[in-house]
């Protein structure tokens, strides 16, 4: 009785893929919390000295020239931002953000 030839392959399966991809995704609730900062920055453009004080005031609480602390300062600059990245590791530990990758929506996650 003949042996059965073999096929020689020359090309490996492929496995299966990773789930994540290279790709850029744009994470909306990060850039929500900086909009305030680019919007005072916007609102100050003419002055350079202007949106510097606004900066130290608005991310570390200093109010400038008196070097007193103010949690007030704060509410421009540093707390919009913690609640930006807050809302996104909620967000991304729920599975929302593979939820909208599955829907096939491009470049965007929470």
């Amino acid at each position: 009785m003949a042996k059965r030839a073999t096929r020689v392959r020359r090309y490996f399966a492929r496995g299966r893929s990773s789930r994540r991809r290279n790709k850029i995704t744009v994470p909306m609730a990060i850039v929500a919390g900086f909009l305030p900062t680019g919007v005072g920055i916007w609102n100050r453009r003419s002055s350079g000295q202007a949106i510097g004080d606004f900066l130290q005031a608005g991310w570390t609480g200093m109010t400038p020239g008196t070097t007193s602390f103010s949690l007030g300062n704060l509410r421009l600059g540093l707390f919009p931002a913690l609640a930006g990245f807050a809302v996104h590791m909620v967000a991304s530990r729920l599975g929302m953000n593979r939820a909208i990758a599955r829907a096939g929506i491009p470049l965007l996650r929470i």
